[in-house]
């Protein structure tokens, strides 16, 4: 009886090790082909905008294609019928028999005025992904007051990876509570830290870029910056 017992508890033992030996070679097994699977699948497209290649454009079966383009929800800043509507283009990236959604990303906004009857494209047509869109609102003001936009574009593919996301460096731009031109503030901003109105006519940006942190001052009118400063976490 005695062998039985420690025949069972060898047996159990043997069951446990293979068990954890077999974890083990998993993890290692993921682990070592991480980069391969990141190659391999399709990456998150959030925020993210294929560009075409040289090998999609001739026809390769892997390139990313436009599925659909809508409006979204219409931006209003409380002025009557004045409104922006951005345009959503949803790509599909098909990857070795996988395919994946973007979901839709924000690429332009239809500016539409409904009293004049009038429609009119905020951007001119190129390929740019815009990040986000935040008003502008007077502080002081008990009911606050949109004195403008500013938004935050992606218009290069800094880091080459053939896509235009978050990844990459972006400009700042400025538009009225019209929705007028767009006015580039500044590129090459890896984040934005603050964005504040100090009046109508001036606005604070803390944003950093590979230089370090810039603390600026800019021009609501022009977009132009009026004074600056540059640091670092070592000055």
């Amino acid at each position: 009886m005695e062998n039985g017992f420690f025949k069972w508890v060898w047996r159990f033992n043997g069951v446990i090790i293979a068990i954890g030996s077999s974890l083990l070679l998993f993890v290692l097994v993921w682990e070592s082909t991480a980069e391969l699977r990141r190659e391999s699948f399709s990456r998150q497209t959030t925020n993210t905008v294929a560009l075409p290649s040289p090998t999609e454009e001739s026809g390769h079966t892997t390139a990313p294609t436009e599925i659909s383009r809508r409006f979204g929800v219409p931006v209003s800043n409380g002025r009557p019928a004045l409104y922006a509507l951005p345009l959503y283009i949803e790509q599909e990236y098909p990857n070795r028999g996988i395919s994946k959604s973007s979901g839709g990303n924000i690429v332009n906004y239809k500016i539409i005025d409904t009293k004049a009857q009038t429609n009119r494209w905020l951007f001119e047509p190129a390929e740019r992904l815009i990040i986000s869109t935040n008003d502008l609102r007077l502080p002081e003001q008990s009911a606050p007051r949109t004195v403008g936009h500013i938004l935050t574009v992606v218009e290069t593919d800094t880091n080459g990876d053939g896509l235009l996301s978050a990844r990459d460096t972006k400009s700042l731009y400025l538009t009225s509570p019209e929705w007028d031109t767009p006015r580039k503030v500044t590129e090459g901003v890896i984040s934005v830290l603050e964005r504040q109105v100090i009046d109508a006519s001036e606005l604070d940006l803390i944003f950093d870029t590979v230089d370090g942190t810039h603390a600026t001052r800019v021009s609501m009118g022009t977009g132009a910056i009026l004074s600056e400063q540059v640091f670092s976490t070592r000055d």
